[in-house]
């Protein structure tokens, strides 16, 4: 062996999945706080506010919060239905308003990972795409749910097996339908990486939830 050379030991291959991934996002939030934390305030933080303010309501007007407990089931039965009535449309609603935001927040993600800048405009930049944002989005996200009902453990692996479709919708310029395809062909081979990566930003999101009541 000559000098300067070394004997190259076999490493285990690198995994695609990183988790520092969660520590460059949170960088990138803090180098750039005024586009990325309006997307979230107008997207995710006040739907959720307006979410909560009318359950809160409807359920006083309901009574869930009266000292007496009404022992009738019937009665019981009829103020949850009246409540998931007011509950679905606003979770459509709620929805309908996060896909431009999360579309936007998905494009400047994309853009300082090439080393580009962004700027406050570049918080509505979903607007003008906004129906295929609210695929990207969207569509997913009910997949995620109808995953639920199947069995609980499969809402973080259909979620993480799609959590590349808007991403590669705008990177890659491909159909919804391309899009969830080619992550679901790229993460299948880190299945349990990407479940675990999911139940991460899923935590992680309902304990800034809680910070903001």
């Amino acid at each position: 062996m000559q000098e300067g050379q070394y004997a190259q030991y076999p490493r285990p291959p690198k995994g695609e999945i990183d988790f520092g991934v969660i520590s460059e996002a949170f960088q990138m939030v803090i180098k750039n706080p005024v586009p990325m934390m309006a997307a979230s305030f107008f997207g995710y933080f006040l739907p959720l506010c307006i979410t909560y303010a009318v359950t809160i309501y409807v359920e006083f007007q309901l009574g869930f919060f009266s000292p007496v407990a009404n022992q009738d089931p019937m009665v019981e039965l009829e103020k949850m239905g009246k409540l998931y009535a007011v509950q679905f449309p606003m979770l459509i609603g709620q929805g309908i308003i996060l896909a431009p935001f999360g579309y936007a927040i998905t494009v400047m993600t994309l853009k300082l990972v090439r080393g580009e800048s962004i700027t406050f405009k570049d918080a509505f930049c979903g607007f003008p795409k906004f129906f295929q944002s609210l695929g990207g989005v969207v569509l997913p996200y009910i997949l995620t749910t109808l995953a639920i009902v199947a069995c609980c453990i499969g809402a973080p692996i259909v979620g993480g097996l799609l959590m590349l479709t808007l991403p590669m919708m705008i990177d890659q310029n491909m159909s919804i339908g391309q899009a969830m395809s080619t992550s679901f062909a790229k993460l299948r081979p880190h299945i349990w990486m990407a479940m675990l990566l999911f139940i991460c930003y899923a935590i992680l999101s309902t304990l800034g939830a809680m910070a903001c009541l």
